[in-house]
């Protein structure tokens, strides 16, 4: 009886030895092929600007920020104002309260917002500066796309007095951010010290209806910032999990256009869409829908090379907002939204 146990145990000892073995051979070959564990990616300048949300995953965290540029020579400070409400400062003396001027809302993502540069160098403020008559509200957000961007104007509008004008900053790549694939969730994951973390999506029913789903988080795994496999096993689990979904990026967002259109449209406010970054395919596609359903799409997205982008960080610079904010005031002018009365100052910036 007891050879049979010591042999049993030797068994034991052997398979998780050869287990083992086998484990740490998989874990050698993967790192040659050039599998990582897991990595945050930390901007070690910037600070917390971003806060939870348990319907819209985070939203901005009012404040004062003050944190040094990207670049190392000719470094100049960034500075970002958040109001108590989620805005972004479009003015000097702008606060909490709403005055009585008819509301101009501009909201979107992070180029909307303005990431990586100053107050006074993002293009909704640009447009307030162009448009004193009205309130410019600026309620661009650092990872939104445009479910995020529907439920916040959802919050948003409701308690806003006289909105006449609701803007949308559309790039590209809110497509896939509207159904939230494997890649992106993982992305805002890496950068979750901003609170990039939870996202809420949408998908297409069975009879063609949006589906709306609670913010989803990518999967924290044991020992996946120690080994490459656990990272690796994470990525599959999403990927599996996500790509049925990822097929439905267009019809999502087609929907959830019309749906801000509709909103807006119950608020007294005239719908834009604004295109600020897509290929020319993309562009294409949206201007055609959006002129089936009577909604100016305003074609700002023109190209950004390396001197329209921030050095070492890659979001669109002082130089690019201004563009659009010329290419925008413009357009609405055209389009009678504005009036023809007040001329855009846009005087040339440094080299960023």
């Amino acid at each position: 009886m007891k050879q049979h146990v010591k042999q049993h145990l030797t068994n034991l000892a052997l398979l998780l030895a050869s287990t083992v073995l086998s484990l740490l051979a998989v874990e050698v070959g993967l790192r040659i092929a050039g599998h990582q564990p897991w990595q945050y990616i930390v901007h070690e300048n910037e600070p917390t600007m971003h806060e939870r949300d348990e319907t819209l995953g985070w939203r901005n965290k009012a404040g004062k920020y003050e944190f040094p540029g990207y670049t190392v020579k000719r470094r100049r400070d960034i500075k970002v104002t958040f109001l108590g409400d989620g805005l972004r400062s479009t003015h000097p003396k702008q606060n909490n309260r709403r005055d009585d001027r008819p509301k101009l809302v501009i909201a979107g993502g992070s180029f909307t917002q303005g990431w990586g540069i100053s107050d006074h160098r993002t293009y909704p403020w640009r447009v307030q500066k162009a448009f004193p008559g009205f309130e410019v509200l600026n309620y661009g957000t650092g990872g939104y796309g445009t479910y995020q961007t529907l439920l916040t104007l959802e919050r948003a509008l409701p308690t806003l007095n006289n909105p006449r004008v609701v803007i949308y900053g559309f790039m590209a790549h809110h497509q896939k951010r509207n159904v939230a694939p494997d890649n992106w969730l993982e992305m805002l994951s890496r950068y979750s010290n901003r609170s990039h973390v939870d996202l809420p999506y949408v998908t297409v029913g069975p009879e063609g209806e949006l589906q709306r789903h609670p913010p989803e988080a990518y999967p924290a795994l044991p020992f996946r910032d120690r080994l490459a496999m656990v990272h690796l096993l994470g990525k599959g689990i999403m990927r599996n999990q996500t790509k049925t979904r990822k097929r439905q990026a267009r019809p999502v967002t087609e929907a959830l256009l019309r749906e801000m259109n509709d909103l807006s449209t119950r608020h007294g406010a005239r719908f834009l869409v604004v295109l600020l970054e897509a290929d020319e395919g993309t562009k294409e596609h949206y201007k055609n829908f959006l002129a089936e359903h009577d909604v100016p799409a305003i074609d700002c997205a023109f190209p950004m090379g390396k001197d329209m982008r921030i050095r070492r960080e890659g979001h669109p610079n002082g130089k690019m907002n201004a563009k659009w904010a010329s290419c925008l005031v413009e357009q609405l002018r055209q389009l009678d939204v504005a009036p023809r009365n007040v001329e855009l100052s846009t005087p040339p910036l440094p080299n960023e």
